[in-house]
Parts: C-alpha cells; structure tokens; sequence
C-alpha cells in the first residue's frame, strides 16, 4: 500500500501537469502514420485499407507477404488492440513468437484494427484531432458503430465466403492508459445486436485476458486514478482527450522505479521488462511502440463501471447523468433520459450474446481478474463458451509482449 500511495503521489501531479502542457499542445497527436514498416519483419509487409465510420476514418492493417498478392480462401481473422496501443501492438515480436505471423502460417487472413483517434485513425471527413469535438466518443461510439463498420468491409474485402474471427485483448482503457478495450467492445456490441451476427458472419472470438466487468480491477495504478475520480476531473476541465506524453510519464515513472509488474500487469517482471523497452519509457532506449492518445469519454465510461462495484457484476452504457439541465462537458447529449428514455443507463445483457468464444486469462493478471471472466461465463449461454484457459504464470501485458507460443494452441483451436 505504501509503495502505492508514493508512485499515486507522483503520477497524479505528472498527470495533471502533462494535461496542462498537452491541452495547449493538440497538435503532437495529429498524425497519418501506420504501423512503422520495420515492425513487421520479412517475408512479411502490411496493406493498409481505410474504413470510413461515423465520418473517422479508420485504419485496418492486412498481413500479406512482400511483393504477392492479398492472401485469398482464407478465414479472416481480425485482431483488436487494447487502449492506449493501436494495430502496432501485435507485430514486434519475433516470426516464431507473434501471435499474427503464427496465425498467418497456420493458414488464415490476418486483419489488424487501429481505433478511432489511435495514430492510424486520426483521419475525420470534417474535424481535426486538434479539435475537442474530434475526441467527444466513448466506448459505445466504437463498439456500436466503429467495429460493425470495420467487420463488415472484411466480410466483403475477403469475398464473404467465409464467417471471420476475432481475437481481443483486454478491454478498453487508457487509464494509464494502456491496458483495456478490444474485448469490451466485442461483447458490447454482440450483447446489445446478437442477431446481427450470426454464425455465418462471425464463427469466434478469442479474448485474451478480457476485462468485461471492470468492478474488481485490482492493479494499483488503475485502482487509484479511478476512486481519486481523475477520470471526472479531467473531464469537468473539458479536456477531451488523454495525450500520448500522459501515458508515456505514467508508464517511464513506472519503469523507472521498476514497479509496473507490481502496480499494472501483475507480479509477472518478463513482460513488463518488454513493454518498457518497447515504448522507450525512461531511456529504456527508442521507442518501437508510442502509446496512443485516449478520448476522456471512454475512460469516464469504464470509471463509471468500476465505482458500481465490488459485488456486481456489470456493463453499462455510458453515464450522462440524472439532471437534464446540466450539460456534461463536452457532450451535446445531456442526461440519460434524453439519450435512452430512463435515469440510469441500460445494462449490456451479457446474456444475449451469442458468438462462440474462448476466454484465455492469466492466473497473474491484476486487470482481467478471475472474478471477472468466471461472471463472464456463467453469463454466457450454454454453448457459447467454448472453451476457459488460465494460464498459471502469465499476467496482462504478457499476453502481447512476450510468446504467444503459450496459448497460441488454444487461440488455434
């Protein structure tokens, strides 16, 4: 607890001053790149395509091999990043060890999401990320416009012959902002239009260490920023976005006094050691991942999910509020009843959802915690969960910075 309190002690100032400097410094998250090529190792490229979702233009990354044409009478299989990270996340790891490059020997068509306001997806038909209104979204925006958009075009650029899969990581959060978000979206939007994919459009969905009911969330660093209320600090000073130089302090603290095993990813050191060489926190040497800038309203949505708990389990729509006559900051839509007819925003009924899937947790994580994923299960209906995998020694970040060798058998079948 003490060696908690003295890293909140020094990230919280380095938040709110990193804020300050970034809110009058938009500009340095307004960029058009892709994923770095020297991620990706030979024989393999990407082919950048462009999905245009509620005027965001987003990125999906397609691996094909240099100079050859798009793979062809595959099963598409679309990996989706966690916060604070975009596609990049799932290309620096060795030929043998990447969980893409193993998919892609194995036979399958392997697609990369970049979220709205990642790097990759900064594009707007009309606004600028320099712009608050660029970053006024939240979770449901991209669960229940962004990815339905984003499977459909892979429906129809791979044919539509064959139902694609998905494979997600974590949930959604940047509240470090670097840890959640693929796997909550998925089951956002499979709870609340289960009938708009069937079988024959999406046959599974992997989630690696997925964080759907955010209640019991136990990594110190997350657990602070939350019952401090960071999150609705931020938001009353209508700054609308977390910068990427937050989540870079955040995390170059952390590896500094190397503690991100103890305060993030769970007592696992191997992972940890990679993500800290990999974003170049603290002189950890260059960067090869740059963490991403964070709209505040999805991380508002997921604080607003933490503080209903510990006992019940819960996903909720986000939160404008009782009192139609204050206006949330930054947001057109004043209070719950004008957006959904009731006080209290509606639940996702897990219950509902209905795509065949499989819950790869580590027994170390301190973010996907069991509670989480057991509530997940028993939710399901029968049939639907396909198969639990723990796996004893793996904690959060593991599940993308270090061999995914040790699960990839259980992501394969």
């Amino acid at each position: 607890m003490a060696t908690t309190m003295a890293v909140a002690g020094v990230a919280l100032p380095l938040l709110l001053l990193l804020l300050a400097v970034q809110h009058a410094k938009a500009a340095d998250t307004q960029s058009t790149k892709g994923v770095p090529a020297d991620l990706v190792p030979p024989p393999f490229e990407l082919e950048r395509h462009t999905v245009n979702s509620d005027g965001y233009q987003l990125a999906l990354f397609r691996l094909k091999l240099i100079g050859q044409d798009s793979p062809r009478n595959r099963t598409p299989v679309v990996l989706h990043h966690g916060f604070s990270f975009s596609a990049d996340i799932w290309f620096p790891l060795p030929l043998e060890e990447g969980l893409s490059y193993i998919l892609y020997r194995a036979g399958y068509d392997v697609w990369a999401v970049s979220d709205r306001g990642t790097r990759p997806s900064q594009q707007h038909d009309t606004l600028s990320p320099l712009q608050r209104e660029f970053w006024r979204f939240n979770l449901d925006d991209m669960a229940l416009r962004d990815l339905p958009t984003l499977f459909d075009y892979v429906l129809t650029a791979t044919g539509g012959s064959r139902p694609l899969a998905t494979i997600t990581w974590s949930a959604l959060t940047r509240y470090t902002p670097s840890v959640l978000q693929g796997s909550t979206q998925t089951f956002m939007l499979g709870s609340l239009r289960p009938t708009a994919y069937p079988s024959t459009r999406i046959c599974a969905n992997v989630a690696l260490a997925p964080v759907v009911f955010p209640q019991r969330i136990s990594a110190p660093l997350l657990t602070t920023l939350l019952l401090t209320r960071f999150d609705l600090l931020v938001q009353d000073l209508d700054a609308q976005l977390f910068a990427p130089a937050i989540t870079q302090g955040v995390l170059g603290t952390a590896c500094a006094l190397q503690l991100l095993p103890e305060l993030l990813a769970g007592p696992t050191v191997l992972g940890a050691q990679v993500l800290c060489d990999a974003i170049g926190a603290a002189g950890f040497g260059p960067p090869q991942l740059e963490p991403e800038a964070v709209s505040v309203g999805m991380t508002v949505q997921y604080g607003q999910a933490f503080r209903r708990g510990p006992h019940t389990p819960v996903l909720l729509r986000y939160d404008y509020g009782r009192t139609c006559d204050h206006v949330v900051s930054g947001w057109d839509r004043t209070c719950n009843r004008e957006v959904y007819g009731t006080d209290e925003p509606p639940e996702y009924n897990i219950s509902n959802y209905v795509i065949p899937t499989t819950l790869i947790t580590g027994a170390r994580d301190l973010v996907s915690v069991p509670w989480d994923a057991k509530n997940v299960a028993a939710r399901l209906q029968p049939g639907v969960l396909r198969a639990a995998v723990v796996l004893p020694e793996h904690g959060h970040l593991d599940f993308v910075t270090y061999d995914a060798r040790a699960f990839s058998g259980s992501v394969l079948q």
